[in-house]
């Protein structure tokens, strides 16, 4: 059986409006790529105190008090943006 070509993957890609397969191959530069992976800041706008551990990196992260400020591994960052009382920086 011989290929499509991948002809089927590229109408699904344009039927979902997903990128060019040139623009997924595509490589951020090394100075965008380290900005991406920064750790992230969030603010604690809670009532008291809270303590959590990263999804990704099992460390432990603890807001003392409302409107700490604590910096979020990356990996561990898309967790806590679902936490109602974090907000990012």
């Amino acid at each position: 059986m011989s290929c499509c070509g991948n002809k089927r993957a590229q109408w699904k890609r344009e039927a979902l409006g997903g990128p060019a397969p040139d623009a997924a191959r595509a490589e951020p530069s090394g100075v965008e790529h380290e900005k991406e992976r920064a750790p992230k800041r969030f603010q604690y706008i809670g009532e008291s105190s809270l303590t959590l551990t990263g999804t990704f990196s099992r460390q432990t992260y603890y807001f003392e008090t409302n409107g700490a400020v604590v910096e979020v591994d990356y990996q561990d960052s898309f967790a806590f943006r679902a936490e109602r009382d974090l907000k990012p920086l």
